[in-house]
């Protein structure tokens, strides 16, 4: 489906907020907005196959657990210190995008980028250990939960 501005503002129907309200807010241009939220759908589309491969594959849970262990450091990493690092490092994440205008992918920070969302993914890990949970089974019924709450777009046909 390809999203439109006219698609964003009938989503916005069920709001208080219109797409220029919200654009205004934002000081942006209302095509600039439209471009923000369609690479953001783009994202949250492809989030489950994301989680799997971050997840089942890649993310190395044992190597970041001996590098905190390591270093002595499990004693300062309790839910509400690692819940407020996550955050910080979000808003550095969200920092590469500070003053890029209509440029919503800012290829040239990619590297920048990389860097803060391991650093997010490292404290995720991290607090999950904390509070005793597996970030597979707890990222699994997160997403069942999310399809019961926002099930798929039934297809219809012409």
């Amino acid at each position: 489906m390809e999203l439109t501005t006219q698609t964003w503002e009938q989503a916005f129907e069920h709001t208080k907020l219109s797409l220029q309200d919200v654009a205004s807010t934002l000081n942006l241009q209302e095509d600039d907005l439209v471009n923000c939220f369609t690479t953001l759908a783009q994202i949250n589309a492809s989030f489950p196959q994301l989680i799997e491969h971050v997840i089942g594959k890649t993310l190395p849970v044992n190597l970041i657990r001996s590098f905190r262990d390591a270093r002595n450091w499990r004693a300062f990493h309790n839910p509400k210190d690692l819940a407020i690092a996550i955050s910080l490092e979000a808003s550095e994440l969200l920092e590469c995008f500070q003053w890029s205008g209509s440029d919503t992918t800012v290829a040239a920070k990619k590297h920048d980028m990389e860097e803060e969302l391991a650093d997010i993914l490292i404290y995720a890990v991290q607090f999950a250990d904390a509070i005793g949970s597996e970030m597979k089974t707890i990222i699994e019924q997160k997403l069942r939960k999310n399809g019961e709450k926002y099930p798929e777009p039934h297809q219809t046909e012409n």
